[in-house]
């Protein structure tokens, strides 16, 4: 779908289903007790709302692997949709894709994943849901921390490791399920900080990214008359108490229904929070049949909203 453009997502295909599949985290490690903290102070994080980080050893790969499910709740998908960091496709990815009973026609890899990028994975498949080009998608997202993505970062993130695992398909399926109701997506790139000055600045660039969200955000709830007084639950990425309630004014939703259940232990897990953390939502049993649900994924570069509606089983 181009830039926030366009129709609704699923028009080709009636609806569109997003079934959550699974998550994988890292063990719970208090903050405290992080090494990376000896330098810096946990008090300031504690003030965030961040408790513990979610910490293995064990890369992208494992975390996927624990995530891929036994048995898929929608027909053999034709396409996967990967955002696991290019460094970590490899080939051992399609061997485990295979001894999950995967045997996928096409493998889309978005190489750098970032904290919007699962909204790009719903986009990408959907046109190809909508196009015929795939029956049914499995999407996987993955992220740790790195020399790159350090654990602590700056007083404003606790960093954890975690992967998940959705489904999308134009199929019924026998499950509790979510109907893709709109998504809208567009990208600040760094030069657009510099347009009107000599030298990058950051404040223009913030300033942008706002403006975008809004308009984002806004666009998602006009395509299916939805008032933001409406929606049930916020879910975005776990960017600390602040950042968070920031976002939630700037979508105009109830203070209510801003997700932060998950924000204390499970920390911010890179690039894959937002569906870590509505596979808690899904999986907490507080869902009515009916309920709109407002994704918000805002990064360096890919930022969208996507609308849901709790279509139960």
């Amino acid at each position: 779908m181009e830039k926030g453009k366009g129709e609704p997502v699923g028009a080709h295909t009636a609806v569109l289903r997003l079934v959550p599949i699974a998550s994988a985290l890292g063990g719970r490690t208090a903050l405290d007790e992080l090494p990376e903290m000896a330098s810096d102070d946990p008090r300031i994080y504690w003030d965030l709302g961040y408790r513990d980080s979610r910490v293995t050893d064990e890369g992208n790969l494992s975390l996927v692997a624990r995530a891929l499910p036994g048995e898929l709740p929608v027909t053999a998908p034709t396409l996967v949709v990967l955002a696991i960091g290019s460094q970590h496709f490899s080939r051992a990815l399609p061997r485990m894709l295979r001894d999950a009973g995967l045997r996928p026609e096409k493998i889309f890899d978005l190489a750098s994943p970032t904290c919007g990028t699962f909204l790009a994975q719903v986009d990408l498949a959907a046109g190809m849901i909508r196009g015929g080009a795939a029956s049914s998608a499995l999407a996987i997202i993955a992220g740790s921390a790195d020399a790159n993505v350090p654990r602590v970062r700056r007083g404003e993130h606790v960093q954890s490791d975690g992967a998940c695992v959705f489904a999308l398909t134009g199929d019924p399926v026998g499950v509790p399920h979510f109907v893709v109701e709109s998504l809208a997506l567009d990208y600040v790139h760094p030069a657009d900080a510099s347009r009107f000055d000599e030298e990058p600045n950051a404040a223009l660039r913030a300033s942008l990214k706002v403006t975008l969200m809004r308009s984002l955000i806004r666009e998602v709830l006009k395509r299916t008359d939805t008032p933001a007084a409406h929606v049930d639950h916020l879910v975005m990425q776990n960017l600390g108490l602040d950042r968070m309630k920031a976002v939630r004014a700037l979508s105009g939703v109830r203070p209510e229904a801003l997700w932060l259940d998950s924000l204390a232990h499970n920390g911010h897990v890179i690039a894959a929070d937002s569906m870590v953390n509505l596979q808690d939502l899904y999986g907490g049993g507080r869902l009515a049949t009916g309920a709109k649900i407002l994704m918000v994924g805002t990064s360096p570069a890919t930022n969208g909203a996507m609308l849901l509606r709790f279509a139960g089983g």
